[in-house]
């Protein structure tokens, strides 16, 4: 019977042995540690076999558990080294949900319907809460807008402009959404500053970085809603020249 036990653990009788249940729970608890912070970013796990007493479970449930870890970003795993919690890093998600975003044919005016309520709250959470050093980079990037000599170098100043503005909410939750929708944004801005040149990007970047340094939420919002709205227009003529076809 001895010989057996190893055999059944390793072979496809899943539901018969239980084990996804078993995976799942621990799983589920290594997760829950590993947010929780009692394994530090960089820190090595227990050994497998450890784990496996810890949990009264086979090593084989272990070894699938820090599969599905590894896989969600968590830890970090190399041959004969023991596993090591991975530090926080939204890019695979980030990866993941654009993959998701596209293949529900998700197009650039859905995505310009999305960042009017979401940048405009940005921007009047931005006026409220901004320091010294949200407004010093905030200006930069305006300078940097309207210095550019190519397209490209437009593009990464007018990304980081609104990169700053949710940074300077204080909420890391508006950072992430701003990641999450990076790829549709820079084929975004791509799309309309070579449609309709610099000038009336700049005016809308100028605009909202008056309100913020004046701390007029308000006014921040107004200004946000009116540059999202000549976005949208834009996308709107250019689908119209593309003879009605959805925007990639």
């Amino acid at each position: 019977m001895k010989s057996s036990e190893p055999i059944a653990e390793e072979s496809g009788q899943s539901q018969r042995d239980g084990r996804p249940d078993r995976v799942a729970t621990v799983l589920k608890q290594l997760t829950h540690e590993i947010i929780a912070g009692r394994f530090n970013s960089g820190a090595a796990l227990p050994p497998e076999g450890e784990l496996a007493k810890s949990h009264d479970v086979s090593r084989t449930v272990i070894r699938e558990a820090m599969r599905s870890l590894r896989a969600q970003g968590l830890v970090e795993m190399s041959q004969g080294r023991p596993a090591r919690v991975r530090p926080p890093d939204p890019e695979a998600v980030v990866a993941s949900l654009e993959v998701l975003l596209r293949r529900n044919r998700a197009t650039l005016l859905h995505l310009v319907e999305v960042r009017r309520p979401l940048e405009s709250e940005i921007a009047a959470l931005a006026a409220e809460r901004a320091n010294d050093e949200h407004l010093r980079q905030l200006e930069r990037t305006v300078h940097d807008l309207a210095a550019a000599s190519d397209l490209e170098d437009r593009i990464e100043a007018d990304v980081r402009f609104h990169s700053i503005l949710a940074e300077a909410t204080g909420n890391p939750v508006f950072v992430l959404l701003l990641e999450t929708l990076a790829g549709f944004l820079r084929e975004s801005r791509q799309k309309t500053l070579a449609y309709s040149g610099l000038e009336i990007a700049l005016q809308g970047h100028r605009a909202v970085y008056q309100a913020v340094r004046s701390r007029n939420p308000s006014k921040a919002r107004e200004a946000m809603e009116e540059h999202l709205r000549l976005a949208t227009r834009d996308l709107n003529q250019l689908r119209a020249k593309d003879n009605g076809r959805a925007l990639p």
